[in-house]
């Protein structure tokens, strides 16, 4: 009597697909600020957009161009007009909400972040000194509701778009982005907390909490490197707010 062996085919496992955009973002917030709500998707929708159209030079969310409507020249907005030509390049964006007030009409937070390449090359991030203050207000009688949570940031969800397709922001409009850095305004000790966390050593140059100066890593300081990480939250959306 002849044996056969029998070997079990491992599961089959789907491909995980690249980002559209070379990079992504992980985002986490403060206790008791609801990383998912509308008001914190808001704030999510307006930084990674700005960042994106700064970088390549068109509107990468569909609505970002229609809720920055104010002047080019009005000072709250900073540099979030300048639209660049310099694609991103591959890091994980580490982006932390802080200082966080939302209702039907206005939405305020503080957002601090820091990047981690995959390239062992890359020096960064080599200080965390500067953090952006956005706020949001309705136009609108409805503030509209949230997108679909992502609620696993260890796997890519193929509904996920990035960048979405449809306009996260509806009725909403951008009417600061600041950026607080150095002595110009305080940073808050929220961001200083998170940082210190992530990058224990780093510590504020002379005297102080480093609200002023920021965190500074110490001598022979090595920086962190790791693969592009799954974007969290993704874009599953649509939102219903336009």
């Amino acid at each position: 009597m002849s044996l056969t062996a029998c070997s079990h085919q491992p599961a089959r496992q789907e491909p995980v697909p690249p980002p559209t955009i070379p990079y992504t973002r992980v985002w986490s917030a403060d206790p008791g600020i609801d990383l998912f709500s509308r008001g914190a998707e808001l704030i999510r929708a307006t930084f990674e957009s700005g960042q994106l159209y700064a970088q390549v030079g068109h509107p990468s969310f569909p609505g970002y161009e229609n809720a920055l409507n104010v002047p080019k020249a009005d000072a709250q907005l900073g540099d979030w007009w300048n639209s660049g030509t310099i694609p991103p390049k591959a890091v994980t964006d580490y982006a932390h909400i802080v200082d966080f007030t939302a209702d039907d009409h206005a939405v305020e937070a503080v957002v601090c972040d820091y990047a981690i390449s995959p390239d062992t090359a890359v020096e960064y991030p080599d200080q965390l000194n500067s953090a952006t203050r956005i706020r949001l207000e309705n136009t609108g009688t409805d503030p509209g509701r949230a997108s679909i949570a992502n609620t696993n940031p260890e796997h890519y969800d193929p509904r996920a778009q990035m960048p979405p397709t449809w306009n996260v922001f509806g009725p909403w409009k951008i009417t600061r982005t600041g950026t607080l850095s150095l002595a110009w305004q305080p940073i808050p000790e929220g961001c200083l907390a998170w940082w210190k966390q992530a990058f224990p050593g780093f510590a504020p140059v002379g005297d102080g909490d480093g609200s002023r100066t920021g965190l500074y890593p110490p001598a022979k300081y090595i920086p962190p490197h790791h693969p592009v990480l799954p974007q969290f939250p993704e874009w599953i959306g649509p939102s219903t707010a336009s």
